[in-house]
This record gives C-alpha cells, sequence and structure tokens, in this order.
C-alpha cells in the first residue's frame, strides 16, 4: 500500500513538471498563433480542425479504456491476458481509423463545403487544415495502444518527457511561422501533423524496445472483443457527447456568428484546457492504481483513494478557477495582445463548467473499473447532447 501512495506522488510529480511546462508553452504558442495568422484565420483553424476533433475524441477515450484493460490485467498480474488485450486492441484499432477515415472524407468534407462559414478566399486553406487534421488524427489513434501500455505501468517519467518534447516541437513551428513569408494557415496544418507523427513514433519506439506485450501480431478471441468493445462503445458514446456539446457548441456558434466568435470560443478554451491540465495530471497518476486495486479485489483500500483523489482534484481546479473568473479582463489582456471578442463571457463559463466536473473524475474511474459502465454513460451523455439541442434551438 505505501509503495502504492509513494509510486502515485512519483507520478504525480512527473506529470506537473509535464503540465506546468505544458501550460506554460500552449498559453504562449496560443498568444502568438493568433497574432501571426490574425483574428479571422485563427478561427478558421478553430473551428475546421474542430471538425476533425469530433472524430479524434476516441484518441483519448479509447486510450483511456484500452488503460483500464491493461491496468486490470497487471492488477490480476495476467502478463499473458495482457498481451492477448494489446493485440486485439491494436486489430480493433486499424478497423476503426479506417472506418473514421472513410466517414471523414465523405460526410465531414461535405459539412465542410456546405454548411460552415469559411470565406471564399480562405476555402482552399480550410481544406488543407481539414485533411492534414486527419493524417494527425491517424496517427495519434495508432500510437494509443502504446500510450496506454505506458500509463497502465505507470510509467509516467516517460509520458512526461514525450509530452514536453512535444510543446517544444510546437514552440519551434510558433518560431518559424513568425519569422516566414508564407501561407502561414496551410503551413501550420502541415506541421501540426510532423509534430504529431514524431511523437507517435516516439512512443512506438519506446514501448517496442521495453516491453514485451507490445509485439503486435494477429490475434482474436470472440469473448475478450465481445467485453472490449461493449467496455469501449459506451466509453465512446459518453466522450462523443462530450466532444458533442464542445465542438457542436462551436460549430452552432460558427453557423449563427462566424469565425471572429469562434476566435473568442477557441481562446477560452485554451485557458481552461490549461487549468484541466492540474486535474488531469493528477488524474492520470492515480487512475490505473484505482483499477489495479479493485481488480486486486482491494474495494475498500480503492473507495479510500477515490474520496481522497475527488477533493484533491477539485481543488486543484479551484486553486486556479477563483483568481482566473474575478480577473478575467486583465489575465486575458496581458496574456493576449488583441483579445477576441466575447472572450471574457465564454471563459468565465467554461470556468464554472470546470469546477462542476472537477471531483468527478475519480469516481468515472471506480465506475470504469467495474466494467459496468452503460447506464452512467447513457445519464451522463444524454445530459450533455441535451444541451447541445437547447444551444441550437432555442
Amino acid at each position: 500500500m505505501q509503495s502504492s501512495n509513494t509510486q502515485i506522488a512519483k507520478n504525480s510529480l512527473f506529470l506537473y513538471v509535464r503540465m506546468l511546462v505544458v501550460m506554460l508553452v500552449s498559453l504562449y504558442t496560443a498568444r502568438v498563433v493568433l497574432n501571426v495568422l490574425g483574428v479571422e484565420d485563427y478561427g478558421v483553424y478553430n473551428v475546421v480542425a474542430g471538425v476533425v476533433s469530433t472524430f479524434s475524441f476516441l484518441t483519448g477515450t479509447i486510450s483511456a479504456a484500452t488503460s483500464r484493460f491493461f491496468a486490470f490485467e497487471l492488477g490480476r498480474r495476467n502478463e499473458d491476458g495482457l498481451s492477448k488485450y494489446f493485440r486485439l486492441s491494436m486489430l480493433s484499432f486499424f478497423v476503426i481509423t479506417f472506418l473514421i477515415i472513410v466517414l471523414a472524407e465523405t460526410v465531414g468534407l461535405w459539412f465542410l463545403y456546405n454548411k460552415m462559414i469559411i470565406p471564399a478566399d480562405k476555402m482552399s486553406s480550410a481544406v488543407w487544415v481539414y485533411q492534414f487534421a486527419i493524417l494527425a488524427f491517424v496517427v495519434n489513434m495508432l500510437a494509443i495502444p502504446y500510450n496506454a501500455i505506458i500509463v497502465a505501468r505507470e510509467n509516467m517519467q516517460v509520458y512526461a518527457y514525450i509530452g514536453i518534447l512535444e510543446v517544444i516541437l510546437k514552440l519551434v513551428i510558433v518560431y518559424f511561422l513568425s519569422i516566414g513569408n508564407f501561407e502561414k494557415l496551410k503551413f501550420y496544418a502541415i506541421l501540426m501533423f510532423i509534430v504529431s507523427f514524431i511523437v507517435s513514433f516516439l512512443y512506438y519506439i519506446y514501448c517496442k524496445k521495453k516491453y514485451k506485450e507490445s509485439h503486435f501480431s494477429f490475434f482474436w478471441d470472440k469473448k475478450m472483443f465481445n467485453e472490449f468493445f461493449s467496455f469501449s462503445f459506451w466509453i465512446l458514446f459518453g466522450s462523443f457527447s462530450s466532444v458533442a456539446r464542445g465542438q457542436g457548441l462551436n460549430i452552432v456558434l460558427n453557423m449563427f456568428f462566424g469565425p471572429i466568435v469562434n476566435a473568442a470560443y477557441g481562446v477560452s478554451y485554451q485557458v481552461n484546457n490549461a487549468i484541466n491540465q492540474f486535474v488531469n495530471s493528477f488524474y492520470t497518476a492515480v487512475r490505473p492504481q484505482i483499477t489495479k486495486r479493485y481488480a486486486a479485489g482491494e474495494i475498500t483500500s480503492m473507495m479510500k483513494l477515490v474520496f481522497v483523489s475527488s477533493r484533491m482534484c477539485y481543488f486543484l481546479v479551484l486553486i486556479f478557477a477563483i483568481p482566473l473568473f474575478l480577473e478575467t479582463p486583465l489575465i486575458l489582456k496581458l496574456w493576449l495582445i488583441n483579445v477576441p471578442d466575447y472572450s471574457v463571457i465564454f471563459l468565465r463559463l467554461v470556468i464554472l463548467v470546470s469546477l462542476i466536473d472537477a471531483g468527478s473524475y475519480p469516481f468515472q474511474a471506480a465506475v470504469s473499473s467495474t466494467g459496468k459502465v452503460k447506464w452512467y454513460q447513457i445519464i451522463t451523455g444524454g445530459l450533455m447532447i441535451l444541451t447541445l439541442f437547447i444551444a441550437y434551438f432555442a
């Protein structure tokens, strides 16, 4: 028990270092990119890449679902089961990736050309952004099992190093954007794809060398697949509902108000994502332990960890939410040279949402550990989708 708590503390430290670097660099790069691209191009990138994000919610969600099965087998000390689930998950991701590409290149392109409000002189650049966002999604998707192995084995040191490298590469992108004399929106989309490819390749190489279960070969087991598919489906439903609320509102704003309001929405979520990194860092460290303790039959220990970590998650958000909410105009002015209209109200609203959500994360992990997630996801996901319909028809 003591060694597990020590491991959580150690992993949290690595993830907080990662988070601080990622947060500071992300806030800086968002400011520079907004100024270099301009409000209109920034809004175009935000909403077009957001269409692909409607698909790429799969990345984080299936990674969490896959990590659950990996951590569960590790909790049972079943190395053979771990290897089987890895191979089964890889096979599943190949199929899912293919289906999403087909959907993105048909329905997604139709929506881009026919439903989104994009200035005529920006449509060519918007298509470039869309296509390279799809490519970035593909490489991120295929790296999920390798990322999940690292998280399930609680090797957060490597996870932190690769995350820091990713934001450093994005900082390099900002430098090239600021000095280059070219069509910057297209170039930005290409470079963001290259960063995704490098990061995914690093996860692949590390796992291939470190963990024997990460060697892919064809494997099929109907019972294991049904269990994996059922669990992943309901987790995906919940995550899709969350993305539908976030990116769906972004699209609704575009349909009614245009790219300028999308820029304000994008800025508010940049800040919100930075705040949530504090919760996610701690949650990523504690989540595998919740699953492993359940798998080992240590239910009392698991619930104690859930309640303690829930309070921690809430207070981590509260520490930053209070000053940000009270001094939103000043903070945005200090951060951005040109603050898009409506940014203040959007940021304050998403801060309130984050405060409401923060304490629930460890309980979500506890529910996921049992594998019985159907009704939980139906209820919570249904409520999130309802907000999108209210926004559209109100």
